[in-house]
């Protein structure tokens, strides 16, 4: 869809940015920052438009996943509450249709932004319940991002 595609470019122009906060600030590290800065918005409204849409045909898989999309991108506009209240609603509709895999996903996302937002044990508890889901529908990379967020939090203690 469009508002994924929108998303993996934001969250890759984020990543070139980061690869970049090392260096002196440039005009193309600006330039850079500008577009990224643009290019979540427009993420965040297609993913908002999708989760829209999804709700006015009544299509409860397709909302769920639109609203994971705002969730990541709420996650890249640094709006880590929002963000954390619609991956709250897509695990709630996963865990109703029976979706394991996509509940998992929107748990790690969850522990993501607790963990962002320093709620330590919320965050531990709900990659716990992220991995168990990943291990039982063998979601490695959703396991790995649960036991990073579990690893980073445990480290700390």
């Amino acid at each position: 869809t469009m508002a994924h595609a929108s998303l993996k470019l934001c969250m890759q122009s984020d990543e070139a940015l980061r690869a970049m906060e090392g260096q002196k600030n440039t005009h193309a590290q600006k330039e850079h920052s500008s577009a990224l800065r643009r290019a979540s918005r427009e993420a965040l409204a297609h993913a908002k438009s999708s989760a829209v849409l999804a709700k006015w045909m009544g299509d409860k898989v397709q909302l769920g996943i639109a609203l994971t999309y705002v969730s990541q991108a709420q996650i890249v506009n640094s709006h880590m509450k929002e963000g954390l209240k619609a991956a709250t609603e897509a695990e709630e509709i996963f865990q109703e249709l029976g979706d394991e895999g996509e509940q998992a996903h929107a748990l790690v996302i969850m522990a993501e932004i607790q963990a962002n937002l320093k709620k330590n044990e919320e965050a531990v508890d709900t990659a716990t319940r992220a991995l168990e889901l990943a291990r039982a529908v063998q979601d490695w990379s959703v396991e790995d991002r649960a036991i990073t967020v579990i690893d980073s939090i445990k480290g700390k203690q």
